[in-house]
């Protein structure tokens, strides 16, 4: 079961606009997939950098194994025979954001999610006698499932909560424009900073504060205090 490189998951029609963002922290290794960007480097100090200064992504997903995946039964055998207990501990939660797309086994994300989560539950009981519970809005340790074809990668979500939540707002309208989506929209009118900005129609003020960001120079990140990755066995920051 060999690993595939990272992956950067950004809006549909952002993948170019995100590899050069990569590209513009220093990281060369990496190329533009559906709905993302593919990083070579999977060592931490990468997933650090992409997870605190990108502003166009969604999530950074570390991924732990790939296998042959037909349907139910090959999905939860090669999962219950995976180390869990190196990733999550049974008092830890956790959840799973599941991808089917064209699996001859599976028609339904949310089935597949089901079928993994059994599976790990299962395999941690057998080993110590108890099982970690599921939790669906802010969970320990947050796990991805991309099934394409019979092709099936079980990731780490090391960002948790996604990009987009930068930190600083407290309340929106009905709709408010996501984080990323308006740094993309800055990118795109030529925004550096320096440029005089207006926006009468601000609602939220999501754009003016994604400017406000870029114009100082401030991390999309520099707000947050929790990320997935402070739950990786090898991660040495204080979570």
């Amino acid at each position: 079961m060999t690993t595939p490189s990272l992956f950067v998951s950004c809006p549909r029609n952002l993948e170019p606009l995100l590899l050069q963002e990569i590209q513009a922290l220093g990281i060369q290794n990496a190329r533009v997939g559906h709905l993302g960007v593919f990083v070579e480097q999977t060592d931490l100090s990468t997933v650090y950098l992409l997870n605190y200064g990108l502003r166009l992504a969604s999530r950074v997903l570390l991924p732990l194994f790939r296998f042959r995946c037909s349907g139910k039964e090959a999905l939860y055998r090669q999962a219950r025979a995976w180390d869990w207990g190196r990733w999550m501990g049974v008092q830890q939660t956790f959840a799973i954001d599941a991808h089917v797309h064209q699996n001859p086994g599976f028609t339904n994300s949310l089935y597949a999610a089901l079928v993994l989560k059994d599976a790990i539950c299962d395999a941690m009981r057998e080993r110590t006698g108890e099982r970690p519970s599921v939790c669906l809005k802010d969970p320990d340790v947050q796990l991805h499932l991309f099934l394409q074809g019979e092709q099936a990668i079980v990731s780490l979500d090391t960002s948790g909560q996604p990009l987009y939540k930068r930190g600083y707002r407290q309340e929106g309208g009905v709709a408010p424009l996501q984080e990323n989506l308006a740094a993309a929209i800055l990118h795109i009118a030529g925004y550096r900073g320096q440029e005089a900005l207006f926006d009468p129609c601000c609602g939220s003020g999501t754009i003016l504060i994604e400017a406000a960001l870029i114009a100082t120079e401030t991390p999309p990140g520099y707000l947050r205090s929790r990320w997935g990755f402070m739950h990786h066995p090898d991660c040495t920051t204080d979570a």
